[in-house]
Protein backbone atom coordinates (compact mmCIF):
# COMPACT_ATOMS: atom_id res chain seq x y z
CA UNK A 1 0.00 0.00 0.00
CA UNK A 2 1.62 3.20 -0.81
CA UNK A 3 0.18 6.25 0.60
CA UNK A 4 2.02 9.90 0.18
CA UNK A 5 2.61 12.52 2.85
CA UNK A 6 0.09 14.41 1.68
CA UNK A 7 -2.79 11.68 1.81
CA UNK A 8 -1.99 11.05 5.67
CA UNK A 9 -2.24 14.41 6.47
CA UNK A 10 -5.41 14.92 4.21
CA UNK A 11 -6.50 12.32 6.47
CA UNK A 12 -5.61 13.46 9.72
CA UNK A 13 -7.00 16.89 8.98
CA UNK A 14 -10.42 15.56 7.94
CA UNK A 15 -10.50 13.43 10.85
CA UNK A 16 -9.68 16.30 13.33
CA UNK A 17 -12.26 18.02 12.16
CA UNK A 18 -14.44 15.84 12.32
CA UNK A 19 -14.04 15.01 15.92
CA UNK A 20 -13.94 18.27 17.06
CA UNK A 21 -17.29 18.87 15.33
CA UNK A 22 -18.17 15.92 17.71
CA UNK A 23 -16.79 17.58 20.48
CA UNK A 24 -18.61 21.00 20.09
CA UNK A 25 -21.98 18.95 19.40
CA UNK A 26 -21.69 16.93 22.47
CA UNK A 27 -20.38 19.92 24.36
CA UNK A 28 -23.81 21.48 23.50
CA UNK A 29 -26.02 18.36 24.28
CA UNK A 30 -23.78 18.53 28.40
CA UNK A 31 -21.85 15.40 27.48
CA UNK A 32 -18.67 16.83 29.46
CA UNK A 33 -16.18 13.86 29.78
CA UNK A 34 -16.89 13.20 25.90
CA UNK A 35 -16.45 16.67 24.83
CA UNK A 36 -13.36 16.82 27.05
CA UNK A 37 -11.81 13.59 25.49
CA UNK A 38 -13.13 14.69 22.09
CA UNK A 39 -11.41 17.79 21.76
CA UNK A 40 -8.27 16.11 23.26
CA UNK A 41 -8.46 14.12 20.57
CA UNK A 42 -8.73 16.25 17.77
CA UNK A 43 -6.17 18.49 18.56
CA UNK A 44 -3.98 15.52 18.64
CA UNK A 45 -5.00 15.27 15.42
CA UNK A 46 -4.04 18.47 13.96
CA UNK A 47 -0.86 17.79 16.41
CA UNK A 48 0.39 14.76 14.30
CA UNK A 49 -0.22 16.44 10.54
CA UNK A 50 2.74 16.94 8.82
CA UNK A 51 3.70 20.95 7.73
CA UNK A 52 5.41 21.11 4.61
CA UNK A 53 7.83 23.60 4.94
CA UNK A 54 8.47 26.93 2.38
CA UNK A 55 11.36 25.68 0.86
CA UNK A 56 9.39 22.53 0.02
CA UNK A 57 6.98 24.35 -1.67
CA UNK A 58 8.89 26.66 -3.44
CA UNK A 59 9.39 25.87 -7.65
CA UNK A 60 12.53 25.43 -8.85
Amino acid sequence: MDTSPSDVARLLRLLAVRVLAFALLAGVTGETLLTVLCALAGICFFLLVPVASAVDRRPD
